[in-house]
């Protein structure tokens, strides 16, 4: 599970979710400015134990530390994600690819 940060409000993410007002976090993107979030904004997934977030198409586009993405964009601790024009969220945990050894 990813958890990324929006104004204080922690949304867990988990692979194949998509955000946005009518998906995964809707009860948070509700009214002025989250009205230029997609229904189903930004669409996030784990590959090869990487977390990625691709934009799905939306309207006002997703962006990845200031820079609009096109394709799958890898996301890092402390990576700032932007949903359109204002609505910005911080990727907060990336769980470890690669977990401990199992506890017997």
């Amino acid at each position: 599970m990813l958890i990324l940060e929006l104004g204080g409000i922690e949304i867990a993410v988990r692979d194949g979710d998509l955000l946005g007002r009518s998906g995964v976090g809707k009860e948070y993107f509700q009214g002025y400015p989250y009205d230029a979030v997609s229904r189903l904004h930004a669409r996030f997934f784990l590959r090869d134990g990487q977390w990625f977030v691709e934009d799905n198409q939306s309207t006002n586009g997703t962006f990845v530390n200031g820079t609009r993405i096109a394709n799958p964009t890898p996301l890092h601790p402390g990576d700032e994600i932007r949903l359109g024009t204002e609505v910005v969220l911080r990727v907060k945990q990336v769980p470890s690819s690669h977990p401990g050894p199992e506890k017997i």
